[in-house]
């Protein structure tokens, strides 16, 4: 059986009712659900908010889990491009050794420079004064 997301949400609701009054207390918001938010890098705001909590009260009380939940969430992330890029992708493996390993691109030679800059004269020579795109 699946369960959809209004479900899921209204069950969430019912395990935990909000508190009476005008304040929300830390006590009634539901850990797995900040853990949830912060591995996908809501900012604590968005999280609050959510929560029905200030900014204070989610960082004062919850700032390890915050913390582990985003760190989860990146080592997730960064061990998915790792398998991808040894499976084969070519522009993720440019990317992380660029990021990573502080790899660069080669700097063009003086033949490829003068290959450029020739060209470039031989279009500026040809230009009849009309935009090339139109």
């Amino acid at each position: 059986m699946s369960l959809n997301k209004k479900t899921l949400l209204n069950r969430a609701k019912k395990a935990n009712p909000p508190p009476k009054g005008p304040w929300k207390s830390h006590l009634a918001c539901n850990p797995d659900s900040i853990y949830k938010m912060a591995r996908l890098r809501q900012s604590n705001q968005t999280i609050a908010k959510y929560m029905g909590i200030c900014v204070d009260t989610l960082t004062n009380n919850f700032s390890e889990l915050l913390a582990k939940a985003r760190i989860d969430g990146d080592m997730e992330i960064l061990e998915a491009q790792m398998d991808h890029a040894i499976k084969g992708s070519a522009p993720l493996l440019i990317h992380l050794g660029k990021c990573r390993l502080r790899q660069k691109d080669a700097e063009p030679t003086g033949s490829m420079r003068d290959n450029f800059r020739s060209l470039v004269q031989q279009w500026t020579e040809k230009d009849d004064g009309k935009d090339p795109i139109e």
